[in-house]
């Protein structure tokens, strides 16, 4: 009734393993077990819990979000098979948490006139309590007895609007407005006549006149093909560009984009599918903003509709409240890409979607991104500051071809040059967060090819035509390089940038080099020093005061990798034991993760606390707390403090580079202070070209508490008394440190 469907667990059909069960933590008293593990669809055949529902009027199909409360009893996350009135079944996920509360766990599905069935087959060990079915997307249960208040579409409307501050900028008047305006039209005819993006206006113009067949086979579980969305994109081009005017062209390319868009298949059981949603938003989005001269009213509802329902099925969520204001997959294509560029292609006939997705990345995202990328580095490390600049650029992109100035003033363009501050000679970046040692990482190549163009940093454009050179970069992409490349920009190297570079906060840290000479035979020697002060989680690692070296291969390193281990990553990899930093065992200390609870217990590493309830991620840009003078006042964010830095007495070719800070707030109370100070000395000499002394000062509650100095190394060092060598002889490198320990004396630690 009125859009919402609430009914008990115990009180729909359940068979097969579903059993009944009383619980008093369940909203009616009872829920219904769903006890046996059945990993993969084949083994089961029927359905364990079930139930029909049915929509009277026609104007009533359409779009639902259906919510589900859970517990998992598994030793894994929870999960069921959901087979949301589809036909076809999917894996979904509620918890990973066996803590014995229930959560609520969110899908989006589609109901038809008349009968439609919702039903769930055991997947993992569990307990289902409630189902909710509503239209209202604003809605999101808390407590085992909320339910939907109906409201109109008016008063929902309106809610949602008082949720951010209505943007200043808008989309501007007329089509196209989306990455080319009729300004910028003469502009990009000529860039694509250019020796540079030729060849490639020429195979994307050839893809133009292909015929498709995008009435996609709806038997594959997942049957979205990114390159045949490319060849729709170029059938717009060639129009965009008055180099195709049949009006039959233009139909065959909605024609096509609507076969695709009903045909599409995306089921939510595969990893990170809101990206390749985000590539059916935005290619609909240019079908529609590019063609608009050739679409008629009831083209117009169709795609309105049509990208409304794939805004639904982002993690983002609609209206855009999911996720952090700072990072987690809402700081990549979300809303700088896909929201932002659908709401500007409809914005004459459905304003909402843009008012909404920007009001909140002009009130919420780039406040957050500006204060953090004005320190001249990434909080999210070289792996994922890639994945997530390239959707910040996009944005800034997006508002400067609408004749917009950008939208971080600068900041962006000071961030993507760390990227070539913090390579090693070798190829890769030294690892700063959840990130692994990649040579010339190149994964996202339009990071690097939108910095370059847009900032007209021939420094970065090198950069991005040395990536493109090695990458492989798929043919979605291509079509943008096409478009954002300006072939005025020209590449220079960057053998005359400084030789140390200091970020300031709430990232503090110093990258210093004897020479800018690459080649795993460079004789260039380097250190980093990672000295943040403030902690925001994600892919942030949880400790700081870690340094690193290197010369001929990495002679002091983090260690640990990244990967789909949890007991690995958190209980290891990304805390202080990792890296090259003090420890401090406090025998009684407990350390609470923010994943896994009792299941995967998280062991003391003598290392530095767990911030924001055991590492979790900062999820709102209040949060901070940033005062007018730009420090962060939240103190359970605070892990450093008074960091200062020296680099001189030349600034292009010190000899000196210096940095020191107070790292107390990084641990417990079991440390009452722990200062650390370092300092990179280029030696000008080529048997020892580089010195790197550490000073480490650390008192403890209990003077009984033990107290570590870690060093990690590739290969196993050689010990002798005071001094340690470690040498890399393995995969091509010929590296060698000797590490003298003048304080404490021997025998007296």
């Amino acid at each position: 009734k009125n859009g919402i469907f609430v009914k008990e667990a115990e009180d729909m059909n359940y068979g097969n393993v579903g059993r009944y069960m009383a619980d008093e933590k369940g909203s009616g008293g009872a829920v219904v077990s769903m006890p046996t593990t059945q990993w993969y669809i084949e083994q089961t055949t029927k359905d364990d819990l079930w139930t029909d529902l049915y929509i009277e009027k026609a104007e009533d199909a359409g779009n639902y979000r259906l919510w589900y409360r859970a517990r998992t009893t598994h030793t894994d996350s929870g999960s069921v098979w959901l087979n949301p009135n589809t036909g076809v079944w999917a894996a979904n996920y509620y918890s990973s948490l066996r803590d014995g509360e229930y959560r609520w766990t969110s899908a989006n599905i589609t109901l038809h006139e008349g009968k439609n069935t919702l039903a769930f087959r055991s997947r993992t060990s569990g307990m289902i309590d409630k189902v909710i079915v509503t239209n209202d997307f604003g809605f999101t249960p808390e407590g085992k007895d909320d339910v939907p208040v109906y409201m109109t579409e008016e008063e929902k409307e309106a809610l949602w609007r008082t949720y951010w501050k209505e943007p200043d900028l808008k989309p501007i008047s007329g089509h196209p407005r989306l990455l080319v305006t009729k300004d910028f039209l003469p502009t990009l005819r000529q860039n694509m006549q250019s020796d540079e993006l030729l060849w490639m206006k020429n195979k994307f113009y050839k893809y133009a006149y292909e015929e498709l067949n995008c009435k996609l086979d709806t038997t594959k579980a997942n049957n979205h093909n990114a390159f045949l969305l490319a060849k729709i994109m170029s059938r717009c081009l060639v129009w965009l560009m008055g180099d195709e005017t049949n009006p039959a062209h233009a139909r065959q390319t909605i024609n096509y984009m609507k076969d695709y868009l009903e045909t599409v298949r995306t089921p939510d059981d595969t990893g990170d599918i809101t990206r390749s949603r985000g590539n059916i938003l935005y290619t609909a989005a240019i079908v529609y903003d590019w063609l608009y001269s050739e679409l008629t009213q009831e083209d117009k509802d169709y795609f309105v509709d049509k990208m409304i329902t794939v805004v639904l099925s982002k993690e983002i969520g609609w209206p855009p409240t999911h996720m952090s204001d700072i990072s987690t997959h809402a700081g990549e294509q979300e809303i700088f890409r896909d929201l932002l560029g659908a709401g500007i292609a409809i914005y004459d006939e459905y304003p909402l979607l843009y008012d909404l997705a920007a009001g909140r990345m002009f009130e919420k995202f780039i406040p957050a991104r500006k204060w953090l990328r004005n320190t001249g580095r990434f909080d999210q490390g070289h792996d994922y500051s890639l994945a997530r600049a390239y959707s910040e650029l996009w944005a800034d992109m997006t508002m400067q071809r609408m004749g917009y100035p950008s939208i971080y003033d600068g900041a962006m363009h000071k961030a993507l040059k760390y990227r070539i501050d913090a390579r090693m000679p070798y190829g890769a970046m030294y690892s700063l967060t959840r990130s692994v040692y990649k040579l010339y990482y190149c994964d996202y190549i339009l990071t690097m090819c939108l910095a370059g163009n847009m900032y007209k940093d021939p420094n970065i454009k090198l950069e991005f035509k040395r990536s493109q050179s090695i990458a492989n970069v798929d043919e979605y992409s291509q079509f943008f390089v096409l478009l954002f490349t300006d072939p005025k920009v020209k590449t220079a190297t960057w053998d005359n940038w400084n030789l140390a570079k200091y970020t300031t906060y709430p990232l503090s840290g110093l990258i210093a080099r004897t020479s800018w000479q690459e080649g795993f035979n460079s004789d260039a020697a380097m250190a980093m020093v990672d000295m943040h002060e403030v902690y925001v989680g994600d892919h942030q690692f949880v400790y700081t005061g870690d340094f690193q070296v290197y010369y001929k291969g990495l002679l002091a390193m983090r260690t640990g990798t990244y990967n789909q281990s949890n007991i690995h990553n958190e209980g290891y990899s990304h805390r202080a034991i990792a890296g090259n930093t003090m420890l401090c065992y406090d025998p009684d200390e407990t350390f609470k993760a923010s994943w896994g609870k009792d299941s995967h217990p998280v062991q003391n590493d003598g290392g530095q606390r767990l911030p924001y309830d055991g590492g979790s991620a900062v999820m709102y840009l209040d949060e901070l707390q940033i005062d007018e003078n730009n420090i962060s006042q939240n103190k359970e964010l605070e892990v450093a403090k008074n960091v200062k830095h020296y680099i001189g007495p030349n600034t292009e070719t010190p000899e000196f580079s210096y940095i020191s800070g107070d790292l107390t707030s990084a641990y417990t109370d079991k440390v009452t202070e722990y200062k650390r100070g370092t300092v990179f000395m280029d030696l000008d000499n080529s048997e020892y070209p580089a010195a790197f002394v550490v000073y480490d000062k650390m008192e403890s509650k209990k003077a009984d508490f033990k107290k570590v100095w870690l060093l990690h190394s590739e290969e196993k060092p050689e010990v002798h008394g005071t001094t340690t060598v470690i040498e890399r002889k393995q995969n091509g490198f010929g590296g060698r440190l000797v590490n003298k320990t003048m304080i404490p004396s021997a025998g007296n630690s």
